[in-house]
């Protein structure tokens, strides 16, 4: 019996120990829990991202320059069964609708009408002429016989003057008729133009398109009127050549210094898994202010060629600033972790060389990876963020420190940073080499292997908590 107690004493000495050293080497795992990841070598782009909308290059407001009533839409040129519509495909002189011409049908005939009245009245203006000219011709003849006989026995004082009276009637006669001609003919100018102005109105009746195109907007219905006053009413929208499109993009100020022409681009547009290229065209000098915000639009040239693209779409575009191919890259969380236990000095002189974060509007840092921030919680108060523009452009190269794990333990590394897309930055020198194990972060003790923990579970079942009582 007394054996038995004394194996059992030391049964439980043993456990004792053994659970005493499991305990400690679990601390110790736990303390020296790390996150890391492997440095790569690929492509880092640094990229400015903006918003912009989809437009045609070109378009062309179709309008009326009469008053009237929508009568008829013409028919698909490519389809005579239908008539014309959104997105269809017109020619040049392409018929799109036709307003009811009654009442312009009545201005032309009486325009043509008094056109015929003129040309009559010429026509009796030049035959008076005649008339005059010949009268004036038997009074020039009489005037020139008194004239040979002079006034005197063979002819009356009276019959003399008559003669003359008669000549200055006639030469009068001819001069009123040349007025009459030229009367007739400026009323005849005047009516060529009002048969002109009518004829015109009539033809504005049908609308034509005067370019090769698409139509964006059909803005009328059958029966209904529209009155052109001061403005011609817009029918249609066309566009031009929709295999060519613009991205107007609005970039702040403190972007656009960075934007030159001839920029790539690459966009995606909301509900396409797709990306898109495109190069940038012209930034516009008219700048608004929107909430003390200065923006610029920018013009992104597009290619369409399978009409994918449609107009007045969101598209969120990213300007390609700057761009370094083949390069080692690390992940951002790796420029931001420290060791919890580093001397101070040590690290206020690390922090001291390196880019401050960029703060974000969770008071966090710029370019994080998913699923880092929360983790890590200790020995990761001085940070090496990257903001974007940090790079060698705007200056001499940016410091960094970089920690690589051997042998279970952090070992620093100073690098040169290159530029940043926020969640990568290229390494332009430095001893990392590919495929070395960088840490991006700790678990602490608490974590119990990385797990997470129930605030609301009993102390005793959380690990490391201490029992009431």
């Amino acid at each position: 019996m007394k054996r038995f107690w004394i194996i059992l004493l030391i049964l439980l000495a043993a456990a004792a120990w053994l659970a005493r050293s499991w305990w400690s080497h679990r601390s110790a795992s736990s303390d020296n829990s790390y996150q890391t990841a492997k440095v790569e070598r690929g492509d880092v782009q640094e990229l400015i991202p903006a918003t912009g909308t989809l437009e045609p290059v070109d378009s062309v407001d179709v309008g009326a320059q009469v008053a009237g009533i929508i009568t008829e839409f013409g028919p698909d040129p490519h389809d005579p069964t239908k008539t014309v519509d959104f997105r269809t495909e017109v020619e040049e002189g392409s018929l799109l609708a036709k307003i009811d011409d009654s009442i312009y049908k009545a201005q032309k005939q009486q325009a043509d009408a008094e056109l015929a009245s003129a040309k009559a009245s010429l026509e009796v203006a030049q035959a008076n002429l005649e008339n005059f000219n010949a009268k004036l011709d038997e009074a020039l003849a009489d005037w020139n016989r008194a004239q040979a006989l002079g006034a005197g026995e063979s002819l009356a004082q009276t019959t003399y003057d008559g003669y003359k009276a008669t000549y200055e009637t006639a030469k009068a006669q001819v001069d009123q008729g040349k007025a009459a001609i030229t009367q007739a003919q400026a009323s005849i100018s005047e009516s060529e133009a009002q048969d002109n102005l009518a004829e015109r109105n009539l033809e504005y009746c049908t609308i034509t398109s005067k370019v090769k195109g698409t139509i964006i907007d059909r803005r009328v219905n059958i029966g209904q009127t529209v009155v052109s006053s001061l403005s011609a009413p817009s029918l249609f929208l066309i566009g031009t050549d929709m295999s060519k499109m613009q991205i107007w993009v609005s970039v702040n100020e403190a972007d656009s210094s960075r934007i030159h022409d001839g920029m790539p681009v690459l966009f995606t547009v909301d509900g396409m898994d797709r990306t898109f290229k495109g190069v940038t065209g012209r930034i516009r000098w008219n700048a608004t202010m929107t909430q003390n915000v200065v923006t610029y639009t920018v013009e992104v040239n597009v290619d369409n060629p399978d009409g994918a693209l449609i107009p007045y779409r969101t598209a969120n575009a990213k300007f390609l600033a700057n761009e370094q191919d083949n390069v080692l890259k690390v992940p951002n969380a790796a420029l931001r972790w420290h060791p919890r236990n580093m001397d101070a000095d040590t690290s206020d002189a690390t922090a001291s060389t390196a880019p401050a974060a960029a703060p974000t509007a969770s008071g966090g840092t710029s370019g994080a990876p998913a699923g880092t921030a929360g983790t890590g919680g200790r020995g990761q108060g001085r940070g090496q963020g990257r903001k974007r523009g940090d790079n060698a452009e705007s200056g001499k190269p940016k410091a960094g420190t970089i920690y690589v794990l051997e042998n279970g333990e952090p070992k620093a590394v100073p690098v040169q940073l290159g530029i940043t897309d926020d969640v990568y930055t290229a390494i332009n020198g430095g001893d990392l080499k590919e495929g070395d194990e960088i840490i991006t972060g700790q678990n602490s003790a608490d974590d119990n292997g990385g797990g997470t923990t129930n605030p609301f579970a009993p102390t005793i079942l959380r690990g490391g908590g201490r029992r009431n009582g």
